[in-house]
């Protein structure tokens, strides 16, 4: 094997518990360690980057979320400096 080998085996066998997810957030830029909220507003999730995108006209950002609420077209929101946006 290689390094790192054993835990992308465990990953593979047990499958993973957060997943990286694309986010357009209507609203204010969610920045890094931005919350991910799921409907109901519970923490399921980070930003790790985000910013506006001059191409689409829109605020952009990535994250990791529980893989539960990875599949694309999940609702989801991101609380931006104690306000709560859709994304």
């Amino acid at each position: 094997g290689f390094l790192g080998s054993e835990a992308i085996q465990e990953h593979i066998k047990n499958g993973v518990s957060k997943k990286r997810v694309g986010l357009i957030v209507q609203g204010a830029p969610a920045r890094e360690n931005a919350k991910i909220l799921d409907e109901n507003e519970n923490e399921i999730g980070v930003v790790t980057s985000g910013c506006p995108s001059p191409t689409l006209k829109k605020n952009v950002a990535m994250g990791y979320v529980s893989t539960p609420f990875s599949k694309a077209g999940t609702q989801l929101k991101v609380k931006v400096r104690s306000r709560i946006y859709p994304a």
